[in-house]
């Protein structure tokens, strides 16, 4: 069960996230978008590796019917 709420929270913070990138760094602060556009890329990155690895452990646990 701590796999379905890692994976619903790391979907979620990816959203807004990449929500919260796109409005700082392109319209409220452009001038700080070539920093912070590849900091927030790569903690996305991150937190899409979580996603990915909680969603696996999801499918492929071992209380999943087939």
């Amino acid at each position: 069960m701590m796999c379905y709420r890692v994976f619903m929270a790391s979907s979620v913070a990816t959203f807004f996230l990449g929500i919260f990138v796109f409005l700082l760094g392109m319209h409220l602060l452009p001038g700080l978008a070539p920093a912070t556009l590849p900091v927030v890329a790569l903690v996305t990155g991150i937190t899409g590796l979580i996603t990915a690895v909680s969603g696996f452990m999801l499918v492929w646990g071992p209380g999943v019917r087939a």
